[in-house]
């Protein structure tokens, strides 16, 4: 079992549009369904595999460096000193010096030959990269920068760093610095970054968010000082080649899903149809041969051996450890993309695309698994009382639609066969059309905003005419050719002879958040039933919807018996963030005879690979198999106690006596003395530990356990931030170290005094605190209205006090 993060992923952006076209369909009660954008889901899919392994951080900094090294000669005050600098340099630069690089940089083999001259001509020609346009962080753009920056590594380190040696990219001051300042200089802060860079990625890690990225520009002069060290780190340009290289296959299907959306009518039908056929299945499968491509690794500097390699060599574990952030970036990819499209293949009335299919083999097979998935819901919606089968379907969702509902009598009617020209109507109608809003209503609507922007800026008379122009410059208008009647000038003038007209007539379309609704689209409380009359929306609600439908289908053979182990929570937790959920499967994994094997394996480089392809393997370190159960509970996987009862009931295992116990404790030492009967008792007391740890560490304990003082990490953690630079990234370990031992520190076994972060203004104050009695007691105020002054007494309290209005003690 694969312990990977399963629900590590990007933020759902789907959800909010689909829970307003939701809201929408039900209050006015329309006969429609939401289903996910498709353009969108590919760079979602994209961004979670980033997430899942670990490659966020490389993604920041190559979005960095694309927007910096692709904008040399995009205008400026300096454009002309540095076209003359790169000239400069074009004409020194040393071809030997930078050979290696450059041969690593275009992916040639060592092992070959090739022509020294043309690749300098090449790198001297300086006019290729000024028909560079420039880059932003895009789904269309994005990819594509990070491959020509990654083509051009080398050369882009040279003249990055020519121009910040010369200065070029430094903000002007307003007034030089005196001499005596004690500012530091670039020469001084170089060493500083040279020994960040060598502390390795352990001390420093990339960062994860644009939190920690910000907070990463504090130590450079400026982008182009950060741009200029990160192309220094060749490890980075191959996690980045990791990026760009796994998700060929999604960016070349996104492309094809792109033209395809401009390709009429009859294309999207053929299009929608296929999707429903399993065409997704293609893109996964490419991205799952990566892993053994030997064109890959070759990118990435691994080449296989001829003789045997020690996997305690330095480099060897490095290899060994860019194989693993390969093997985690295509699995993830292939795993989110499958998530994605899965519910096309297995969800009413997404499965009525298939009618369309041009094969009708293939439309009548997707027909009959349309009248498999339509018998197991009804059926199940059957079943009385039986409320984890009421759960599995709440979360289906999709087949209780008002359309899926009619998908289902057109079927029943006809005899599900797809030649019925009903449901092919019906079917095109759903799926006829286009199916992403990507640079065609986009397009559109970013130039509209562009023009009410304008039309803020300036909302004279005489600008109308030339705001009339430029919306009629719109690429839809120019390119799409719609039949129509034409807006003459004539008719925009007569719109606007009334000069007199109020500006507040239009005023609730650029500021809609300060007008209320219409009341035609109806108040909020009519639509407060909308989540127990409609699905969930997002791609999370989808994944699970897909899992519900599959267990329907699958498990109606023994009447859902086990939906309570197969849809209620998780089977095997093995950490907070890791888990893998008891879906479609799992409700067999408990069972003897169970399929599911644990097989321990890794993926390894080329080099250990010597008897394979040149490609990467997936090695077994274990050569037997492992039961699934046998393998959770021994590397301490999480089991709630009704589940702890299933597998019981499923091995036939009889309980506890009341003799042992019937406590949680006691069922996990009964099942892991059957499940390792020649264990030793600490192996098995340690197991039983893990799952359910017996007592809580005390606060003593936790101090015992402490790998560092805290004195320690509070003289280090109070270090003058300006005088030492040199440690400062022991300084923010130290800090955070202590922040996390804090909150991780259990609560004081017995009470006492307050600690000081409690202390506040209105407090007793320390030199006044052994006047109070012992024990807590009442405080009594007497309010004189004669003296501007409140008498405040303790019951067998020594003095008393007297407070003004604003609690100062006098």
């Amino acid at each position: 079992m694969d312990a990977r993060a399963m629900f590590r992923a990007a933020p759902d952006e789907e959800a909010l549009g689909f829970k307003l076209l939701n809201a929408l369909l039900y209050h006015w009660k329309l006969r429609g369904v939401a289903d996910p954008e498709v353009l969108h889901a590919s760079w979602n899919c994209a961004k979670r595999a980033i997430k899942a392994s670990g490659l966020e951080g490389a993604a920041l900094k190559g979005t960095l460096m694309a927007n910096i090294n692709h904008g040399y000669f995009l205008g400026g005050k300096n454009h002309q000193t540095k076209e003359e600098i790169l000239h400069a340099l074009a004409s020194k630069l040393d071809m030997a010096d930078i050979l290696d690089d450059v041969v690593f940089d275009r992916c040639l083999d060592p092992s070959e030959q090739w022509n020294e001259e043309t690749l300098f001509e090449e790198i001297q020609n300086w006019d290729t990269h000024r028909r560079l346009p420039a880059f932003c962080c895009g789904v269309c753009v994005w990819l594509p920068s990070l491959r020509r920056n990654d083509f051009n590594w080398t050369v882009n380190a040279v003249v990055t760093n020519e121009l910040v040696a010369h200065g070029l990219t430094d903000e002007p001051e307003a007034e030089e610095p005196e001499a005596d300042q004690d500012a530091p200089d670039e020469e001084q802060e170089q060493p500083q970054v040279e020994e960040r860079r060598n502390a390795g990625d352990a001390a420093n890690p990339d960062p994860l968010n644009k939190k920690e990225f910000d907070a990463l520009r504090g130590d450079y002069h400026n982008s182009w000082h950060m741009c200029a060290d990160f192309l220094q780190d060749r490890d980075l340009q191959k996690r980045l080649r990791i990026i760009f290289l796994s998700l060929a296959p999604l960016e070349a299907e996104y492309h094809r899903d792109v033209k395809t959306q401009q390709a009429g009518q009859k294309a999207l039908a053929r299009w929608s149809a296929a999707r429903a056929a399993g065409e997704a299945g293609r893109c996964i499968q490419e991205t799952l041969q990566l892993l053994h491509s030997a064109e890959v690794f070759q990118k990435l500097g691994m080449f296989s051996c001829r003789t045997p390699v020690r996997e305690e060599d330095s480099w060897v574990q490095e290899e060994l450890a860019m194989t693993r952030r390969l093997f985690l970036m295509l699995t993830e990819t292939a795993s989110a993309r499958a998530w994605s499209e899965c519910m096309y293949r297995v969800q009413l009335p997404q499965l009525a695309a298939g009618l369309l299919h041009e094969n009708r083999d293939a439309a009548q097979g997707m027909c009959n698994k349309m009248a498999r998935i339509a018998k197991a819901v009804l059926a199940a919606e059957k079943v009385v009382g039986n409320a984890d089968v009421n759960t599995c379907l709440a979360d289906a969702a999709w087949p209780q639609l008002q359309l899926a509902r009619e998908l289902m009598k057109m079927g029943q009617d006809c005899g599900w066969s797809a030649r019925n020209q009903e449901m092919i109507e019906f079917a095109f109608r759903l799926y006829g059309g286009p199916q992403s809003t990507k640079f065609v209503l986009e397009d559109q609507f970013n130039h509209l905003q562009h023009l009410v922007r304008q039309q803020n800026k300036g909302r004279s008379f005489m600008a109308k005419p030339t705001q009339y122009f430029y919306a009629a410059t719109s690429p839809i208008l120019r390119t799409a050719n719609l039949p129509g009647p034409t807006v003459l000038f004539p008719t925009f003038q007569e719109a606007f002879a009334d000069k007199s007209r109020a500006t507040a007539d239009t005023e609730a379309i650029h500021k809609p958040g300060k007008n209320q609704l219409p009341e035609f689209l109806g108040r909020p409380e009519d639509i407060a039933a909308l989540k127990r009359y409609w699905k969930a929306a997002g791609y999370l609600a989808n994944r699970v919807a897909t899992a519900a439908t599959m267990y329907l289908v699958d498990d109606e053979r023994t009447a859902w018996s086990n939906a309570s182990r197969a849809w209620a929570g998780v089977f095997f937790v093995m950490d907070k963030q890791t888990c893998l959920p008891r879906w479609y499967f799992n409700y067999s994994a408990d069972g003897v005879a169970d399929v599911w094997k644990a097989v321990i394996c890794r993926a390894v480089p080329p080099c250990c690979n010597l008897l394979s392809s040149p490609g990467a393997a997936i090695a077994q370190t274990d050569p037997d198999e492992q039961d699934l159960l046998s393998y959770a509970v021994r590397n301490g996987a999480w089991l709630s106690v009704p589940h702890i009862m299933h597998i019981f009931q499923s091995r036939r295992w009889p309980y506890p006596g009341p003799s042992k116990g019937r406590k949680k404790r006691h069922f996990l030492e009964d099942m892991v003395n059957r499940l390792f009967p020649d264990e030793s008792a600490e192996a098995k007391a340690a197991m039983v530990d893990k799952m359910a740890p017996s007592t809580r560490p005390t606060a003593q304990a936790a101090r015992d356990d402490d790998d560092c003082g805290d004195d320690l990490l509070a003289v280090i953690s109070n270090l003058d931030p300006e005088n030492a630079d040199a440690a400062k990234g022991m300084r923010k370990a130290c800090v955070d170290r202590l922040l996390d031992k804090q909150r991780a520190r259990p609560k004081p076994e017995s009470g006492g005094e307050p600690r000081g972060g409690w202390e506040r203004k209105h407090f007793t104050p320390p030199e006044l605190r052994s006047l109070l009695p012992p024990t807590s007691d009442t405080v009594w105020i007497k309010r004189q209205p004669a003296v501007p002054q409140y008498s405040g007494y303790y019951e067998r309290c020594l003095v008393p006090f007297c407070a003004d209005s604003l609690f100062v003690l006098r």
